[in-house]
């Protein structure tokens, strides 16, 4: 049989670079606090503003952390202007300062002798012009892929007491996230990522942060075995929406997502009825939200993909409770009835590959796996879990070369900088070639 190829993420698009535009992990540049969450304070869903999310020179995405480091001088202590980037009525213009607070519900800057206060909704981008040198290297070492050693420098710029409050709760989240990044090669770190995070949550209960540090727990402890821990955490943070009505300070995607993560948590644990629970809440929900949201905003992007997802819900119960020929003919009409959704399509094929498998039909299902590798790169999840099912066929079929690939895939996954749930998997069937 001629080798089977699938696409795995080369070392650029495994890492920051492949979400946004960024320059390279300068020591000397301010620390430019961006990210990919957005607020619903009191605000229609269909407006989307931008939430500012803490990172040093790259955008630190929650589990997809590290980026490709060019030549630097040694890290120092930076003392620049912070600086606060805020949107009134379309247009954004920044206030240079010293931060002062970075809360959950606002963000006050001290200028000019006085202090300015922003709703955290209005809020584009924060720079902090004042990090210590630790916190500064320890964001260098990240982008250079030391993972553990970046967790260290971040602790201790976090026990700094010559830096603010607003730098140390930086740096503790930060902590926990370099050592969740880790949990791709060493799935013992999700632990130490899980108790890093509620350390962040217990000091810094009102942080702006707050709602990603609940879900870089839940996520932790998920990927680290514990599912009914995680299941509980999932479903406190998908607490935060009544309805289509989201608590003040979170995104509605971040809380969504943690009902769905918890949906899968659940049947992890082998608690079935906690999963239909979640999928059927999230389908009313999402089709409220979807009815406010504006057509073709990036929102309504966003909320029609977790739809789909839990759309495709049923068929992960079926297989959970062993009924995989079932689960292959739901995946089967999910796939066939998708009709201009290709998200429904692809994902339906990544159900199929699960089906297959479970049924014995290993090759159908390493063709199915081969087929949303090729097109579900920008899914890390879906990605990790088609090259993990691709491995696990290509070594139950023995081909002569399975092995070999089946290596190059596990591979893919340890090293891909984007921790998933087939991460431990992936390092337990590496230690065993």
């Amino acid at each position: 049989m001629a080798q089977l190829r699938l696409r795995t993420a080369r070392p650029a698009d495994s890492s920051a670079a492949a979400l946004a535009p960024h320059q390279a992990a300068d020591p000397r540049r301010p620390v430019d606090l961006q990210v990919d969450r957005v607020a619903a304070i009191g605000r229609p869903l269909g407006k989307r503003p931008l939430r500012s999310r803490l990172h040093a020179a790259v955008v630190f995405g929650l589990g997809i952390l590290g980026a490709a480091l060019l030549a630097a001088p040694p890290a120092a202590a930076q003392s620049r202007p912070d600086q606060v980037y805020v949107s009134t009525r379309g247009n954004v213009a920044p206030v240079s300062g010293k931060l002062l607070r970075n809360d959950i519900d606002k963000v006050v800057i001290e200028q000019g002798g006085r202090e300015r206060e922003f709703e955290t909704s209005r809020v584009v981008r924060v720079v902090l012009g004042r990090v210590p040198a630790t916190y500064a290297e320890a964001a260098a070492m990240l982008a250079r892929g030391e993972s553990v050693d970046a967790a260290r420098g971040f602790a201790q710029a976090a026990s700094d007491s010559s830096a603010s409050d607003v730098v140390r709760a930086s740096a503790r989240l930060r902590a926990a996230e370099a050592l969740f990044a880790a949990g791709a090669k060493d799935a013992g770190r999700f632990g130490e990522a899980a108790d890093g995070a509620r350390r962040f949550l217990d000091d810094y209960p009102q942080n702006r942060e707050v709602p990603e540090g609940r879900l870089l727990e839940a996520r932790a402890k998920r990927l680290g075995g514990d599912a009914k821990g995680a299941l509980e955490l999932f479903r406190s943070l998908h607490g935060e929406a009544n309805g289509s009505t989201i608590a003040a300070g979170y995104d509605p995607v971040l809380v969504y997502t943690a009902g769905l993560e918890g949906a899968h948590a659940a049947l992890e644990a082998s608690d079935v009825a906690a999963a239909r629970e979640l999928f059927g809440a999230l389908e009313r929900q999402l089709t409220g939200a979807l009815a406010t949201a504006e057509t073709g905003s990036e929102l309504a992007r966003d909320l029609t993909s977790l739809q789909v997802s839990t759309q495709l819900g049923e068929g992960y119960i079926l297989l959970s409770e062993g009924r995989a020929p079932q689960a292959l003919a739901f995946f089967r009409g999910q796939h066939s009835s998708a009709g201009d959704s290709d998200t429904m399509r692809h994902r339906a094929g990544l159900g199929l590959g699960l089906a297959l498998f479970a049924t014995n039909e290993l090759r159908a299902a390493q063709l199915e796996f081969a087929r949303y590798a090729a097109v579900g790169i920008d899914d890390p999840e879906g990605h990790a879990r088609a090259l993990l099912g691709a491995a696990e066929a290509a070594l139950g079929l023995g081909d002569t070369e399975g092995r070999d690939q089946a290596r190059a895939w596990l591979t893919a996954i340890v090293e891909s900088a984007r921790p998933s749930v087939a991460s431990q998997k992936a390092q337990d069937l590496l230690r065993s070639l």
